[in-house]
């Protein structure tokens, strides 16, 4: 289990790095931190992972970091179900689902879109929304995620 963890936190962060063109020098620049330590983490038998570096590896890549625990049967489907598309994920200003949420509508007029709950009123589609001529990128902000993120640990009771 150690072994599947280091292997693939190491894989990730190079593919991840690879993806961009990076070299370690480059994402070591962008951490702020020593090429040597980005060579650590790259390392399949290195496996020592801090939280902190994990978090600051995901805002340099500007992809989101999930830290859980989970049953061995939804570890097995992951892993027999991993795809390069699941390990490089796309960046935050990038990821398509973002950008066209299935949920939310949005009312129109306003600077920023504000996103309504289904049955609170009438709304426009993120396409319609983009025809009005206005530029959306995307209607959701990392406060956004985050403060979500929040209310289903509260309601989870957590």
């Amino acid at each position: 289990m150690q072994q599947h963890i280091k292997r693939g936190l190491a894989t990730q962060i190079r593919m991840l790095r690879d993806a961009r063109g990076w070299t370690q020098a480059r994402l070591a620049r962008e951490m702020n931190s020593k090429q040597s330590a980005i060579a650590r983490l790259e390392d399949e038998d290195y496996g020592q992972y801090t939280l902190q570096t994990l978090q600051r590896l995901a805002s340099t890549f500007d992809v989101a970091l999930m830290v859980r625990f989970v049953s061995f049967s939804d570890l097995m489907d992951y892993t027999l179900n991993v795809t390069a598309q699941k390990l490089v994920p796309a960046p935050f200003d990038s990821d398509e689902r973002l950008a066209e949420p299935p949920r939310p509508t949005y009312r129109m007029g306003a600077t920023r879109p504000q996103i309504l709950l289904a049955g609170e009123g009438l709304g426009a589609s993120p396409a319609l929304y983009r025809q009005s001529g206005e530029s959306l990128k995307s209607p959701w902000s990392i406060d956004s995620l985050n403060s979500m993120g929040t209310k289903l640990l509260e309601a989870a009771h957590v």
